[in-house]
């Protein structure tokens, strides 16, 4: 007879999410402005963070080279502008990097956030990466994805890891790391042969790109969102 495990979501006495994300602060003419937050402990010069902007239609254009960047500095709460644009003619997307840009498919893999601005009159439309907890267990547990429209998780590399704590880390390696297998921009990934403990805080991190088998050698600096809970007692 096989057993099942119960999902324990209904007993998680905290549930806590963090993501990267855009604010539109103001649109002119040939201007927008916009602020910016990044996960903790993110290092934007190291990793090459930027901000991509198109001149396109509501989604990310992934293949295409952006219309013009800028690199984001040390810090993690901050704001910048692009100017020169042409707002009353065309339409932007912008979109926040939590990594270099490709050269080849998906040059965009790393945009976690994005901004749509139609025209100077009307409010921006923003996204960004997220998590979603489906299932809690005492030996394993699974999470959805949920990125960014037109996002290929598996074609880029993209994987989560979880740790014991609260907080994901861009430094210390995960206590538990699972591979995502969908090439979507949505779906749901597992973890198993984990130990869930009553009162215990773990903290999921997704990563963009930079999956490898070899612990050593997977790329951290993706951090694009976490989900943090707390097992209660049943």
């Amino acid at each position: 007879m096989t057993s099942t495990e119960n999902n324990l979501i209904s007993q998680l006495s905290e549930h806590d999410q963090r993501f990267t994300s855009l604010q539109v602060n103001y649109v002119t003419a040939d201007t927008i402005g916009l602020t910016y937050d990044l996960m903790p402990g993110a290092e934007p010069i190291d990793a090459g963070y930027v901000v991509a902007l198109w001149q396109d239609e509501d989604q990310i254009p992934w293949d295409n080279t952006p219309l013009k960047t800028k690199a984001i500095g040390s810090q993690q709460h901050g704001s910048l502008a692009f100017d020169g644009l042409s707002m009353q003619a065309n339409s932007y997307i912008i979109g926040l990097t939590v990594g270099p840009m490709k050269t080849e498919t998906q040059l965009a893999r790393n945009v976690v956030a994005s901004a749509y601005v139609p025209n100077p009159d009307a409010k921006a439309e923003l996204d960004h990466d997220f998590l979603t907890l489906k299932f809690v267990g005492p030996t394993s547990v699974a999470v959805q994805f949920n990125c960014l429209a037109g996002y290929l998780a598996q074609t880029n590399l993209a994987w989560m890891g979880m740790w014991r704590g609260q907080a994901a880390s861009h430094t210390k390696a995960p206590d538990w790391v699972t591979r995502v297998t969908i090439d979507s921009n949505f779906g749901t990934a597992a973890f198993n042969d984990v130990s869930i403990g009553v009162g215990l805080t773990y903290t999921i991190g997704f990563f963009t790109s930079g999956w490898c088998t070899e612990p050593e050698n997977r790329n951290q600096k993706t951090l694009a969102c976490s989900l943090t809970f707390t097992q209660g007692r049943p």
